[in-house]
């Protein structure tokens, strides 16, 4: 018997790379193609190596059921430590999911345990080991399709460890759950009685179900808080439609004035033209330019959206009295959302706006705001200025935090503009001005 020593050994292996597969599905979908080559050329080695420790353990100590289960229950230590080092995420996520993955471990544990004593219950302790840790790869590979299915959604919201203490508090359950079903295995009996095994069984699986109703209440909180932000925006997009009606009206005003004046005008001019009065025509078209409009809808880009949200910003710095330096390049035609962008613009540029009426209740004056987009290849930033002599309190990711219940939209606007557009954002404040980088970059040209 002592020639199945190199088998169990390998299927040992085996069975903890197999473990460590659902861990990496877990974090699949943040990794590229480069960090999981070098998370599995870490993994293959590791792996090759303990079949040579295992070999060496059991050579010595002499195959038992203690040993094995010793080796079961500390060999996925080396594994998580590997993932620490590959896949630099917050170590709350790792623990969560090495706890995920240590309740299915033992949920097919306990169901190997019913196939084998079952059919299998009189054999030799040795090839009792073999069979019981075929028959756990075997059960892996035949839940599959179910295994890739909970583990490639498994990692919770971030809400749920925003707050460290919290997300370490969520993290270390499934641990604990794990843990207290390894103490109360840790014998020399490798099939024990039929009361251990249900409870086992009936332990992890609720707390799987549990677990999946979090999920869904976590999942329809996140949506409601979505729709009271997309509803947020509306309003805002709202408001900014209404100013873009009342630009246009006053446009189309303007104009019809200056038709019936331009027609009037152009009688007068050619009489002056006839009488030959140099003076006076030069002073009647000066007098004539001072009637030209100081608010319309310029022209900053292709996108009617965005001159608007620009426009109407540049409209209501003049009537404060504040300096807007807008300075736009984007191409004619680019990925980003023009719909997405512009009410980024209206988000951002209202922060910065009223940043400024507040400076200027506290008397200051000559302020000014600074916008700057700029496009080049594949690259897209905006950068806005701003004065602001209050000290900005930035959060976890560097965002400023909302001082006020029912603020904090713009930041909000930010975030998921970032998300989707996988890009990132930077606020200083030095001499009493903020300054506000965004970059992101798309796969095709912007």
């Amino acid at each position: 018997m002592d020639n199945l020593i190199i088998p169990i050994c390998i299927l040992i292996t085996v069975l903890q790379v197999a473990h460590t597969y659902l861990r990496f599905l877990a974090f699949k979908k943040e990794m590229n193609q480069e960090d999981i080559q070098r998370l599995w050329y870490s993994v293959t080695g590791f792996a090759v190596l303990s079949c040579f420790i295992y070999y060496n353990i059991l050579n010595d100590l002499v195959l038992s059921t203690i040993t094995y289960k010793t080796l079961l229950i500390l060999g996925w230590i080396p594994y998580f430590f590997i993932f620490l080092l590959a896949i630099p995420r917050h170590i709350s996520l790792h623990i969560f999911v090495l706890g995920m993955s240590g309740i299915w471990s033992f949920f097919l544990y306990t169901l190997s345990s019913f196939i084998l004593i079952i059919f299998f219950n009189d054999l030799h302790y040795i090839l009792t080991t073999l069979l019981f840790t075929l028959i756990n790869i075997l059960l892996f590979v035949l839940l599959l399709p179910i295994e890739r299915r909970i583990f490639s959604r498994l990692l919770p919201l971030e809400e749920f460890f925003r707050d460290k203490n919290i997300g370490l508090y969520i993290a270390s359950l499934p641990l604990s759950i794990f843990i207290a079903h390894i103490i109360m295995t840790i014998d020399n009996t490798l099939l024990s009685s039929w009361e251990q095994r249900l409870s086992r069984f009936y332990l992890p699986l609720v707390f799987l179900c549990c677990y999946h109703y979090v999920q869904i209440a976590a999942k329809q909180y996140n949506e409601k808080k979505l729709l009271l932000i997309d509803n947020q925006q509306l309003s805002n997009e709202m408001v900014s439609l209404i100013e873009h009606r009342l630009m246009l009206q006053k446009n189309k005003t303007m104009i019809k004035r200056f038709r019936q004046s331009f027609l009037a005008s152009y009688d007068r001019l050619l009489d002056m033209v006839d009488a030959q009065r140099g003076d006076e025509i030069k002073a009647f078209l000066e007098k004539q330019e001072q009637k030209l409009p100081s608010a319309v809808i310029l022209s900053y880009s292709d996108s009617p959206i965005i001159n608007t949200a620009i426009s109407i910003y540049n409209s209501r710095t003049q009537k404060l009295g504040i300096k807007f330096i807008p300075k736009v390049n984007l191409p004619a035609n680019f990925n980003t959302d023009e719909n997405d962008l512009s009410i980024l613009l209206s988000n951002l540029l209202e922060n910065s706006l009223q940043a400024c009426i507040k400076e200027q209740k506290k008397g200051y004056n000559n302020l000014e705001i600074s916008l700057k987009i700029q496009h080049n290849g594949q690259q897209c930033v905006i950068s806005i200025t701003n004065p602001c002599s209050t000290p900005i309190n930035l959060d976890e990711e560097g965002l400023p935090r909302a001082t006020r219940e029912g603020h904090g939209i713009g930041m909000v606007s930010l975030k998921m503009f970032l998300e989707k557009y996988h890009g990132y954002a930077t606020f200083t404040q030095n001499n009493n001005q903020v300054s506000m980088f965004l970059y992101w970059r798309n796969d095709i040209s912007c």
